[in-house]
Parts: structure tokens; sequence; C-alpha cells
């Protein structure tokens, strides 16, 4: 009886950790307190594509954003156009920001793994030096990077969006 009890417990636990959390993108005071100047872009209600700008202002109406300039088009010497987004017709927010690097460390735990695999039954001295050069190889595979020589291109930065905000009543699975 008591496990059955305990089952139970357990699942109303999960499911109302669930219920709690799907809500949690539902609070425009998270727009409000991004910086200024940050890359956002923004899902409005019955619209299909993305705006990207840079948010100006965001208050408990609007949210006003910087387009970026087109090249293509003259738009004078003025900065971008200047988008302004009633809070009634947004669905969705979301800012960008560089990715961190987890994934060298990944690659170089890995590779460090393999090299210390493969040298490890010669003793301990070739079980490190193996797993440096294969830490090495991994972390430079993680980077996509070509072996180092020089000249080599810059990497790229590695953008991933994070959901600020989803308008109420909206579900999660028509945000894109």
């Amino acid at each position: 009886m008591s496990r059955n009890a305990g089952i139970g417990l357990l699942v109303m636990l999960v499911c109302s950790g669930a219920a709690y959390a799907s809500g949690r993108h539902e609070n425009w005071k998270t727009v409000e307190r991004l910086d200024q100047g940050i890359p956002v872009e923004v899902k409005l209600l019955g619209e299909a594509g993305l705006e990207e700008c840079s948010l100006v202002s965001a208050d408990d109406t609007v949210l006003t954003c910087v387009q970026a300039r087109d090249r293509n088009v003259d738009w004078g010497t003025e900065s971008g156009p200047r988008l302004v987004f009633p809070r009634s017709a947004i669905q969705s927010v979301w800012f960008l920001s560089e990715g961190n690097d987890r994934h060298i460390w990944i690659g170089a735990g890995i590779g460090f793994a393999l090299g210390a695999l493969i040298c490890g039954p010669v003793g301990p001295g070739p079980l490190f030096a193996c797993g440096g050069i294969g830490a090495l190889i991994g972390a430079l595979k993680a980077l996509d990077a070509p072996l180092p020589y020089p000249n080599f291109p810059p990497r790229r930065p590695r953008l991933h969006r994070h959901l600020v905000y989803r308008s109420p009543g909206v579900s999660p699975g028509s945000v894109p």
C-alpha cells in the first residue's frame, strides 16, 4: 500500500513540475530586463517569419528594436529602420548569444581517452603523452579547424537561440 502511495506521489510531483514549467516563458518582465543592443528575433502572431533586430527598449506595451541596415537599399545616413511591436501582437521573443565552447572540452576528453587507451599498456609515461596528443587532435576536430599551420582561417562564432518570451495561450509546438 505504501509503495503505491509513494509511486502516486512521485507521479503527482512530476506532473505538477511539468505544468509549472509550461508557463515559464510567459513572463514579459524577462523581455524588459534584456540588455540594450542585444540581437533578438521576434515572431508576430499570424506571421510566418521572424523579424531579426537589435533591442532598443521594451516596456509594458511595446518592444522597440532597430533592424540591421541592408547594403542593397539606400537608407541614408541614419541607422537601420526602427521597428515597434505592440506586446499584444508578439507571439514569441528569442535572443541570440554566442555558444559556449563545451564541445571543445568534450572533443579533448574523447581524444585523451582514445590516446590513453592505445598507449596505456606500455606504461604511464606514454599513456599521458599519447593522451595529450589525442586531446589536442580531439579539440582541433571539435573546432572544425585544420591542423595548426600559419594563417589558418579563424573560427566562426556559433550562435544559440534562447526563448525569452512566449505569449500566454500559444502552444509550444507552434513556436519555431
